[in-house]
């Protein structure tokens, strides 16, 4: 089922769940280290909270700065992703985040990756804000997008371990290793590994095989051929010594 019949669905479920809020609710609870953030509902408005952190971790009852009241849930979203990447300001979840938060969340991300390609370090903390939402039945694959690093076309199948993955057509394009050598990669399996064909500028060809792959070079970038958990290869942009998500 294609991601935007999914999306609608979520879309749906979001308008319904604003309207089964109570006042008293928690949208999102969480700390940066300094400052203690709670998130609540109250009649029709949602109000966002600070507290200063005491030695032993837990907020204190004085308000570090007034509390920020909005009109209405869209305008308190607006407000609090304004900053860039502001999810990385969310070190430490005190609470479950409230599944009203789901669709916009999706919606975010499908819509930052359009504009920007995110590091590994950016990706795993927001990834976790939405997997962790208790929705029945959510699964990241049917929401989200994953574009190409190269080409920027959407990847068919969504990983969230391989977010910076290739996609099928770009694999196929003329890889090179750092001294100008033509790879060529067959994926032989989980404990085999690669099988690479080596061409140099003059037309030596030597065959390897690598249990983990290897680095190469695509339009002046680094990546890494690798085997995915539980089967398959994958061909990654190379972040320092990391091709995927832990």
């Amino acid at each position: 089922m294609p991601k935007e019949v999914f999306l609608k669905g979520l879309a749906r479920r979001h308008e319904e769940l604003l309207l089964e809020t109570k006042p008293g609710e928690v949208l999102l609870s969480y700390d940066n280290g300094a400052v203690a953030h709670t998130v609540v509902v109250a009649d029709g408005a949602v109000i966002h909270q600070r507290n200063s952190i005491g030695p032993s971790g837990q907020p204190l009852p004085a308000v570090a700065e007034p509390s920020v009241t909005y009109a209405s849930f869209n305008e308190f979203w607006m407000a609090f992703t304004l900053e860039e990447k502001w999810w990385l300001q969310i070190t430490k979840k005190r609470g479950p985040v409230h599944a009203v938060l789901l669709y916009p969340l999706v919606t975010h991300h499908n819509e930052l990756l359009a504009d920007i390609e995110l590091t590994y370090a950016d990706c795993r903390p927001l990834f976790d804000l939405i997997q962790f939402i208790p929705v029945a039945g959510f699964m990241l694959k049917h929401y989200l997008v994953q574009l190409c690093p190269n080409c920027r076309a959407q990847v068919r199948r969504f990983t969230a371990r391989y977010p910076k993955r290739l996609c099928a057509t770009c694999v196929k394009l003329p890889l090179h290793n750092t001294a100008g050598e033509r790879l060529e990669f067959t994926y032989l399996g989980e404990w085999t590994g690669f099988r690479v064909k080596i061409t140099s500028p003059r037309g030596n060809v030597r065959e390897e095989t690598h249990l983990h792959g290897l680095p190469f070079r695509l339009n002046g970038r680094n990546y890494r051929a690798g085997s995915e958990r539980g089967g398959g290869a994958h061909y990654s942009v190379l972040e320092g010594q990391r091709n995927y998500l832990i």
